[in-house]
Formats: structure tokens, sequence, C-alpha cells
């Protein structure tokens, strides 16, 4: 026995889809499974599929493999493979295999395939070919999805395929583990920030409490660094001087210094004028006569030469001891004077006499001018301070001096232990409510609570009074069926007839393809379907009003699912024209008891 794979370019190798009918389908060189090259299916909102006709035996079972990876972590897209039979007039036989794919699907990035496979059913009596559909089925915020290595096998040879075998008993059911979670999906965008309305005023202020206690002073904190000082304020005026205290006793009189080195003497000061004379003081005693000295040998007396000029005057050379005194001669005539010689320099003074009694003072002359201060000398070592005084009574304070500008704050010294929180003050009055400010925009509507429980029923009312009889709009209704048909399903929607078990009154009416349904009288009308198939299926289901949906019967969902159904309440026009449709599928629905049905009842 052999395999035949019946699918033509199934590993997109021709770099084309050669072989293929597609929508929104590329081919790519990247990421691909087996080969070069691999089909990009598209992701978020885009629906696309591919779909190839391949010839098919009846009673043959075939076998469809899919290789199947995504773009990336976010939502997995959804897929479907069909498998449909047809007869060489391109009649559907039936569906044979309807392989849906949404979960569990790896990432491409790492390099990640899944093998979905699976085995249709016989291919009914009739069958010469087979449609194979592979659908990506539409889905918000998706990743892409690639395909590769599509395989369609049939075996041949062999003996014909026997009766199926009774089913054997259920294996037990395995527990895998459980998947990794999967990475939680982006936060979705804050709603926007009513605008904050404007802040009343403040009310009173409430009266203060009674201050708590002082807690212990925490731990001196380490002393920052001194900062510069500032600039000395102005001197504050000088404070009335108090009263003098007592003098206090005298100290000790310290040694006395080292005499300082006499200063240069100061410019003497113009004299002043000379005081009266004071009167002669007693003469003191005269002091003893010094020894007469030996005579010196008289030199020869030398020629009287002329006389010359007068020199100037010599030195006066010291005086010689008095010598003895001669004979007294008589006495001359006196000669004329003669001329003063020029003064001679005056000789060194002789030693002091002794002091003689000190004449009365006289009255002192008039001071005179200061003569010029001397340089200060160095000052001698400080004597030792004498006791202190008794202090004196404290004078007046004086006037504050201005404050001199702070200098820059020292670093902040480490912060001491906290005390213990003293006990809390007795609350202020509350102050008055201040006037409510303007309402601020409307923020955005919370999302919808839970519903409460019902409450009790109340008491039930007496009835009122039987009113007239009212003419019946429910006697306007529809009801039909289709209990087993089987719906080739294409993208954009296929109505399905409702054939059997018609049940329609007076006011509506249905076309003869028992797939359109009047309305004959404006009105409210109730509106319903439900929908039953064999198979799970990632199909939609809507019901069209003239042609557009309706959209609150649309029905859409990203599993797989074998029941519709949904209900509304329409106003109506005469004249409107009400279908039923699946659509977002491009392969085949097979109804399964009840089937499909379609209800319409007028209220109004």
């Amino acid at each position: 026995m052999s395999i035949n794979d019946l699918i033509v370019n199934g590993g997109f190798e021709t770099g084309s889809l050669t072989s293929w009918g597609s929508s929104n389908v590329t081919v790519t060189g990247v990421f691909c499974h087996t080969g070069v090259y691999c089909a990009n299916m598209g992701s978020g909102l885009t629906s696309s599929y591919l779909y190839q006709l391949v010839p098919a035996d009846e009673l043959q079972s075939y076998q469809l493999l899919i290789s199947v990876s995504k773009s990336s972590g976010t939502v997995g897209p959804a897929m479907v493979g069909t498998v449909n039979f047809y007869d060489a007039q391109m009649n559907l036989l039936g569906v044979g295999l309807s392989l849906g794919i949404s979960t569990r699907i790896p990432l491409v990035t790492n390099n990640e395939w899944i093998e979905a496979y699976d085995t249709t059913t016989p291919a009914p009596a009739g069958t010469t070919q087979a449609l194979i559909i592979i659908q990506k089925i539409a889905l918000a915020n998706s990743s892409t999805l690639y395909v590769d290595d599509i395989s369609f096998l049939a075996s041949s040879g062999g003996g014909g395929i026997g009766p199926t075998g009774p089913t054997g008993p259920t294996g037990p059911t395995g527990t895998g583990a459980t998947g990794a979670t999967g990475p939680t999906g982006p936060t979705g965008a804050g709603g926007a920030t009513g605008a904050t309305g404007p802040t009343g005023p403040t009310g009173a202020g409430g009266a203060t409490g009674a201050t708590g206690p002082t807690g212990p002073t925490g731990a001196d904190g380490a002393i920052g660094a001194t900062g510069p000082t500032g600039p000395t304020g102005a001197d504050g005026a000088t404070g009335a001087t108090g009263p003098t205290g007592p003098t206090g006793a005298d100290g000790a009189i310290g040694a006395t210094g080292p005499t300082g080195p006499t200063g240069a003497d100061g410019a003497i000061g113009a004299t002043g004028p000379t005081g009266p004379t004071g009167t002669d003081g007693a003469t003191g005693a005269t002091g003893p006569t010094g020894p007469t000295g030996a005579d010196g040998v008289t030199g020869a007396t030398g020629p009287t030469g002329p006389t010359g000029a007068d020199g100037a005057t010599g030195a006066t050379g010291p005086t010689g001891p008095t010598g003895a005194d001669g004979a007294i001669g008589a006495t001359g005539p006196t000669g004329p004077t003669g001329t003063d010689g020029a003064t001679g320099a005056t000789g060194p003074t002789g030693p002091t006499g002794a002091d003689g009694a000190t004449g009365a003072t006289g009255p002192t002359g008039p001071t005179g001018a200061d003569g010029a201060t001397g340089a200060t000398g160095p000052t001698g070592p400080t004597g030792a301070d004498g006791a202190i005084g008794a202090t004196g009574p404290t004078g007046l304070t004086g006037a504050d001096g201005a404050t001199g500008p702070t200098g820059p704050t020292g670093a902040d010294g480490a912060i001491g232990a906290t005390g213990p929180t003293g006990p809390t003050g007795a609350d202020g009055a509350t102050g008055a409510t201040g006037p409510t400010g303007p309402t601020g925009a409307d923020g955005a509507i919370g999302a919808t609570g839970p519903t409460g429980p019902t409450g009790a029923d109340g008491a039930i009312g007496a009835t009122g009074p039987t009113g007239p009889t009212g003419t019946s709009v429910t006697a306007t209704y529809s009801y039909a069926e289709n209990t087993s048909g089987v719906i080739a399903v294409v993208v954009g929607g296929t109505d399905i007839p409702l054939p059997n078990n018609q049940n329609i009154g007076s006011g509506i009416t249905v076309d003869g393809t028992n797939t359109v349904f009047t309305v004959g009288a404006t009105g409210n009308y109730y509106v319903a379907y439900s929908i039953n198939t064999t198979t799970a299926l990632l199909v939609s289901a809507q019901v069209l009003r003239n042609g557009s949906p309706v959209p609150s019967t649309v029905f859409t969902s990203t599993l797989s699912l074998s029941s519709f159904n949904a209900e509304t309440i329409l106003s109506l026009t005469a004249g409107d024209q009400l279908q039923l449709q699946l659509f977002g599928l491009l392969g085949t629905a097979t109804l399964s008891s009840p089937g499909a049905s379609l209800i319409i009842i007028r209220l109004s």
C-alpha cells in the first residue's frame, strides 16, 4: 500500500501561490517550517483563506495535515481547515472534516510549529473531487498566522475499506500538566480624567487646641560648621551712663615690668614766654677747693713775631688747676678796653654741685603748646590682675543696634532622636463650611456594578375591570424551519432556506426560495432565531433587514461552536424583508435537529 499526497505546492516551494486560490495571503521566505517558503495569512481583523480542488474517490478516507505557527505572544489567531466532497457536477455531497485550531499555537520566533491533522469521514458515493479550505478568522489584535507543509493524503492499493468496527471502550482521561499562564495582555488606556472643579474658599480655622506637654529634648545633634560671620551691624545708640559704683579696693600692685626703651624725643615745642624771675634762693655752701697742681717748667720766651691777624679762637682747653696766688702787685693804670674777642666755645660742664635749698616755687608760666607725641614704646608685660572690685549697678540697656545681615546657614547637625509624641490636644471647634465650589465636569462613567438581588414581590393589586376586547396583533406571525439541510457558507454570507414546518399567519409572506420573509404592516415585531450544526464551526450568524445586518442579531465567537441563537424586538415598516444568514466561513455547515428556525411575531 502506498501513500499519495493530492495537494499540489503544499509547501509553497514554487515561491508563489501556484495551484491555490486565495484571499489576503502572501508567500514569504521568513520563519518557515521546512524548505525556503511558507504562507503568511495576515493578522488582526484581516480575514484570509486558501483553497484547492483535488480529485477524490468515493468511500475513501483522507488525512489533512497543516503545520501552523504565529508571530508573537499577543492574542492567538483562529484557523479552520475544512474538507467538502463534491460530484462531477460540483454538487455538494457532504462535509468530510472541519478541523479548528484556536489555542496552543506556538511562536514562530522560537522556531516552534504545531502539526495539526485529522482524518475525514469516508467520501460519499458519487464523490469525484474534494475542496480543501484553510481559513484564518478575523480577530482584533490577533498576531500573524503562518502555515506550511499542507498535505491531503490518500492510501492506494490493498483491499477496500471494511465496515466500521464497534467503538472500543473509552480510555481513562489523561490529565496533562497545566500549561504556563500566558502573559497578561496590555492594560487598556485609562479613561480621561474629568476636569477638577475650582476649590471652594477655605473655611475659618478652628480654635487652636491646647498645646500638649513638650516631649523630652532629643540629644543634641552634631554642631554644624560655623558659617562665616556676617558684617558687624551699626553701633546702637549709647545708653545713658549708669551711676558710678563704689570704688573697689585697690588690687595688689603688680611687679613693675621692665622699662621700655625711651621713645625718640618729640619735636621741641616753641619756647614759651619767660616767666617772671623767681626770688633767689639761698646761696648754697661753697664746696671744698680741690688740691693745687705743681707748677710746670717755664719755656724760654721766643722773640715776638709780628702780630698776625687774629686767628679763629681755638677751643678753650680745660682749665688747669689754679696756681698759688702770687703777691699782689701795684695796680697799674687802667688801659683802654680792647675789642671783644670772639667768644670761645663753651667748655665742658663741670660736675654739678650739690643742690641748694629749693627756692620757693614761682608761679606757673603758661602751658606751652604740646610737643608732637613720641612713638609709643613696646608694651611691658601685663601685671597680675588686681582683685575684682564689686560690681556696680547695671546701667540702663541701650537701644538695640540694627540687626546685621544673617550669615549663611551652617550645615544641618545630625537629627537627634525623636522624643515621644505628646498627647493629642483636644480638637478645635469646626470652622464654618465654606461655600460649595462649582461642580466639576462629570468623570468617565465607571463600569456597571453587579445587579443587586431582586426585591421581594409587592402585594398584588386588585384586579381592574376588564377592558374592551382589542384587535389581536399577534395574529400576524411566522414560524419556519430547516431541519437537516447542508449550507455552503461563503465569507460574505449565505441565506438559510427555511422550507420545513412553516406556520405563517396573515400579514407575513415568504418568497419561493423560502429565504425572504416580508411583513405587511408597520409595527413592533419580536424576531428570534436558532441554528444547530452537526460539528463545531468558527462561523457567525445574523438576521438581515432589507439586505443589511441587524446589529442586535449578529452572533460571533472566537471559538468553534455548534449552536447559535439570538432574539430582539424591531420596529418594522410595511414591506420590510427579513433573511437568516450564516457568514464568516468558506465551507459548509450541516444542520442537525432541530436545525435552523426563524420566528417573527407582531407585538403592536
